[in-house]
């Protein structure tokens, strides 16, 4: 998480869903996992300056996230490193509340 610490992100976040599932909404996916990785990934969720989201659904599949993070330059704001990410992925468990 340090590594992270007062860095602008550009962050890609695609929500592979089960076909029969019932359809979730793209940018509630995108607030849930980020919100997940808020003080575990990155300190912030507020450092994310750029958010691109996409929800593929298909038959046959577990649920999951593709996540990848871009550290983006401070000196120029907006532009994004290319030759450094972070990538992750992983099962979305259902929480019991």
């Amino acid at each position: 998480m340090e590594a992270w610490n007062e860095i602008g992100i550009c962050a890609s976040v695609v929500a592979i869903q089960a076909r029969p599932a019932k359809i979730i909404d793209v940018d509630n996916a995108a607030k849930a996992i980020l919100d997940t990785m808020k003080g575990i990934i990155f300190p912030d969720d507020r450092q994310i300056q750029h958010l691109s989201v996409s929800r593929i659904r298909h038959s046959d599949t577990l649920a999951y996230y593709l996540i990848m993070l871009r550290p983006v330059h401070a000196e120029l704001e907006d532009v994004i490193d290319p030759t450094c990410c972070v990538k992750f992925g992983g099962l979305v468990q259902p929480i019991d509340v």
